[in-house]
């Protein structure tokens, strides 16, 4: 299931994103973290090949002199951090290609909370349930991770509160953590409350939005019928030049109110675009919009 999703070389370009942030950062103490470390380095993990930018002194020399090829150590955090992925699975998150988008996002980021020492827990919620998952270390907890994201369906409305309240569960502990909501928050302004209650919680919270195409920049010819992916409900609007105005000065305020709440309550608002290759858009999104560290 996971491989009809993914394809084959999908974690060959997961490590291939891991490596550009790791260098774009400057420092690869312990890689890269969702969740920040709460200091120090503890046991030795495993060894990757040097790559240039890499801090020399975590360089093997012992391993250079048997293989003559530089290698990196790599050690666990002391402390780990806690990393929580929350998945909108809602009906409305099928338009355009937003579900599959929002699925291979999921994977990247728990990719790399994985990698760098997180704590992992995903949340896949809708307002009637929440699902969740807490992978085990390593590779077979990543293949694990990844049958769980492609197995999810979406349905039902959108409802931050269950996806809150079992992620509050599944990521109980103590330390720095990050929570990493997406979603494409088409809803009332009045219910992106619970997106910001994990913050009481110790979770510096990231507001990821998913959009598709057609609700970026909607088509300008023709009559349109407008249909809500949720209650079902059928709008006829004449369409045309005015229409699609009129479209995007509501879609702007929308946004503009979405911003202001996540100014509000320090939460990163960032937008993801399925219009872009899915590569260049992440990149974009983790470097870009701070969601990584270096450890």
């Amino acid at each position: 299931m996971a491989e009809a999703l993914f394809g084959e070389d999908f974690l060959r370009r997961l490590e291939m994103l891991r490596l550009a942030l790791v260098r774009s950062a400057g420092s690869q103490a312990d890689g890269l973290r969702l969740a920040g470390p709460s200091g120090g380095t503890g046991e030795f993990r495993d060894h990757r090949d040097y790559a240039f930018g890499d801090e020399p002194r975590y360089i093997d020399w012992n391993l250079y002199g048997r293989l003559e090829k530089l290698y990196l150590k790599e050690f666990t955090p002391e402390h780990e951090g806690r990393a929580l992925v929350l998945l909108d699975t809602s009906a409305s998150m099928t338009a355009g290609q937003k579900f599959d988008y929002a699925r291979r996002l999921a994977a990247a980021v728990s990719y790399l909370a994985s990698a760098g020492g997180d704590r992992l827990a995903l949340v896949a919620f809708n307002s009637q349930r929440a699902v969740s998952l807490s992978p085990r270390p390593g590779p077979s907890g990543m293949y694990e991770t990844l049958e769980f994201i492609a197995s999810l369906k979406p349905g039902g409305s959108t409802g931050y509160r269950s996806g809150a309240e079992r992620g509050a569960e599944a990521a109980a502990g103590r330390g720095r953590g990050a929570a990493l909501w997406i979603s494409d928050f088409w809803v009332e302004p009045g219910e992106w409350q619970d997106s910001a209650s994990l913050s009481s919680r110790g979770f510096d919270s990231s507001l990821i939005r998913v959009l598709s195409g057609a609700e970026l920049t909607p088509r300008t010819s023709g009559p349109l019928v407008l249909v809500d992916s949720e209650s079902g409900e059928r709008l006829r609007v004449a369409g045309g030049e005015a229409s699609a105005r009129a479209f995007e000065v509501a879609a702007g305020e929308h946004a503009a109110a979405l911003a202001s709440f996540a100014r509000r309550h320090r939460c990163r608002l960032l937008t993801a675009r399925t219009s872009e290759p899915f590569e260049d858009s992440a990149l974009r999104l983790l470097r870009g919009g701070r969601l990584v560290e270096a450890g």
